[in-house]
């Protein structure tokens, strides 16, 4: 016997009850602020869920723009999508997810400014990388090391989509912990850590969380790793790397 449309979601017994679930989902998984939360397209959603079976690819899309316009990164949209089929005990739809994307990405060019996090990703602009790892040295606290996590390179010439670059932002977060310093930069994920076991655990978790992410979607990924350093350049500080030999075989141990 096949469900009737919406019959899997009768165990909200109203859209404000799925909401509220929904909502905890949400904030159980990350995200950042309670009040920026509630959109009218939640109410939307949450109402259209309660008689149909599945997120339609058009209320997914009015989401992922309504979340641009309220300034939430495409990380925070996924990652809120995560919490909503989870909600419904369903496995996501990759199409709607797409358009919940998409439908942000085209939203955030009117609305972009400059920041401290990519929106794409929800990691570290390169400005705020650098000035991250300026910070760190300044500290004194031994040395920083800036690990590099070439994806692709053998298809560098393709970008990766929207929802790939917040799943990545999200694999990274995710292994290293909110707060880390990393970026994505031109195909390479770049993180700042100090030399301890527990730093060289969580890249090589994250390594692995980036290999598996879409099925090797990103493979392969290749280490560099580089020891950072204070340098002036016409009177302005900067960073300075030297690379590390023999640092591939640390992550393969």
């Amino acid at each position: 016997m096949h469900p009737t449309p919406g019959m899997e979601n009768q165990d909200h017994r109203s859209w404000r009850e799925l909401v509220e679930t929904w909502r905890a989902a949400s904030l159980g998984a990350g995200w950042r602020h309670t009040g920026d939360w509630d959109l009218a397209p939640v109410e939307s959603i949450a109402q259209q869920l309660l008689t149909d079976a599945r997120l339609s690819s058009e209320s997914s899309a009015s989401l992922g723009a309504a979340r641009a316009w309220a300034g939430a990164g495409a990380r925070e949209v996924l990652l809120d999508l995560k919490a909503l089929y989870a909600t419904l005990g369903q496995e996501m739809d990759l199409d709607a997810t797409a358009c919940a994307i998409d439908a942000w990405a085209e939203t955030s060019h009117d609305t972009a400014e400059l920041g401290c996090l990519d929106v794409a990703t929800g990691l570290y602009t390169p400005s705020h990388f650098r000035h991250t790892v300026r910070e760190m040295l300044s500290a004194g606290s031994g040395p920083v090391l800036v690990t590099s996590f070439a994806l692709r390179h053998n298809c560098a010439a393709t970008p990766l989509s929207w929802t790939l670059l917040a799943e990545l932002g999200d694999a990274v977060s995710r292994t290293l912990g909110q707060g880390v310093c990393a970026a994505h930069i031109s195909g390479t994920v770049a993180m700042a850590c100090r030399d301890d076991e527990d730093s060289l655990r969580r890249l090589q978790e994250c390594r692995t969380a980036l290999e598996t992410l879409r099925d090797g979607a990103l493979l392969p990924v290749d280490v560099t790793q580089e020891e950072a350093s204070v340098s002036s350049l016409a009177g302005a500080p900067g960073i300075s790397l030297r690379k590390i030999p023999g640092i591939t075989s640390r992550f393969e141990s």
